[in-house]
């Protein structure tokens, strides 16, 4: 498995300390990894069609028709490019 090293000034240090020890770990160490695990995503994103996107903004009446279209144009080359 590979490490991260990560540097913190003393002051910030003893604030993880505090905070890891109040939520229950051993040491901050464990604290920083659950948070990385927790809050790092690694699955791809859903792929929604650019039509439903489009539709769904075109529903709330806060965008210009051009801007719907333009928008449209460029998420389907992403998806190509993709």
């Amino acid at each position: 498995m590979p490490n991260i090293t990560i540097k913190l000034p003393p002051r910030q240090f003893q604030t993880a300390k505090t905070r890891a020890r109040r939520q229950g770990f051993k040491n901050p160490g464990d604290w920083a990894r659950f948070l990385i695990e927790q809050n790092l995503i690694l699955e791809e994103s859903p792929s929604i069609p650019p039509k439903k996107i489009i539709s769904e903004m075109r529903k709330t009446d806060l965008y210009q028709e051009k801007f719907l279209r333009e928008l449209e144009q460029s998420l389907e080359y992403a998806d190509k490019a993709n």
